[in-house]
């Protein structure tokens, strides 16, 4: 069987002396295929099978491994692989999607559009990339379902941005309860649980952060502190609640970003 599909290229990895076997993102889950001669400087699958590129890919599938036999880039997203920042986050954002997105056709369209737009906002915002990354542990947080409506207080349902009542001025994270406690709550389990104590501001950023879309998301400004506690919050939601540390994340940190 030959057919096309959408893709966003995931991973590689060398097969042999001169073949490659190419990881697809598509709309309708994870596929791997083999580039045969994708090693080769000549190859005419060179331009397609790198990171982050986006094409329309051909594909003879029988009952093993698929074959490529055709791609036609529409997305090269060069600036991801010139830059070692961006390719680093990039590469993260790609092997968390390895490592949860299901095989087609069994897939969602739904992750496939949040790393299209992820990318595409790395590429167009790479002074933001750091910020980037937080908006999309906040969306994989949503997508996966390990994350709580971040604008209430997890154990009283009190709004955290204000409304009727007024916003309180400082809350916290709790990581056994999996969400954000209201400064009452959290004076009240300060002395069981180690929380992580925030402004009231960041329920909001991370509300927008999970929610709003790529295409509607402006610029974003952050403190560093505010960023290194967002950063904490969401890599332990990752890891706790849904199971996913990855590799690439630790090299991000050693970069110093």
């Amino acid at each position: 069987m030959v057919f096309n599909t959408d893709a966003i290229v995931i991973r590689t990895t060398a097969y042999g002396e001169n073949h490659v076997i190419v990881t697809l993102l598509t709309p309708s889950g994870k596929l791997a295929v083999m580039a045969r001669g994708g090693k080769r400087p000549q190859s005419r699958f060179v331009s397609a099978i790198q990171l982050g590129v986006e094409g329309v890919y051909s594909i003879r599938r029988g009952k093993g491994m698929g074959t490529l036999l055709q791609a036609e880039v529409t997305h090269s997203r060069r600036r991801l692989r010139e830059h070692l920042e961006l390719a680093a986050y990039a590469a993260y954002f790609s092997e968390q999607c390895t490592r949860i997105a299901e095989d087609a056709p069994d897939g969602s369209e739904a992750l496939y559009r949040l790393l299209q737009g992820a990318l595409e906002r790395l590429v167009q915002h790479p002074d933001e990339a750091s910020l980037t990354s937080l908006a999309w542990e906040a969306k994989v947080v949503r997508w996966l379902g390990v994350g709580p409506p971040w604008i209430a207080c997890v154990l009283c349902g009190q709004s955290l941005i204000g409304g009727e009542t007024p916003a309180p001025r400082e809350i916290a994270y709790s990581g056994a309860h999996g969400g954000l406690l209201c400064s009452t709550c959290a004076q009240a389990q300060a002395e069981h649980l180690q929380l992580l104590f925030l402004p009231s501001s960041l329920a909001r950023v991370l509300e927008q952060f999970a929610t709003v879309p790529w295409p509607r998301m402006g610029r974003i400004k952050l403190s560093a502190a505010s960023q290194k506690s967002l950063r904490t919050l969401l890599r332990h939601q990752l890891s706790e609640y849904a199971g996913l540390s990855v590799k690439s994340a630790r090299f991000l940190d050693s970069l110093d970003l």
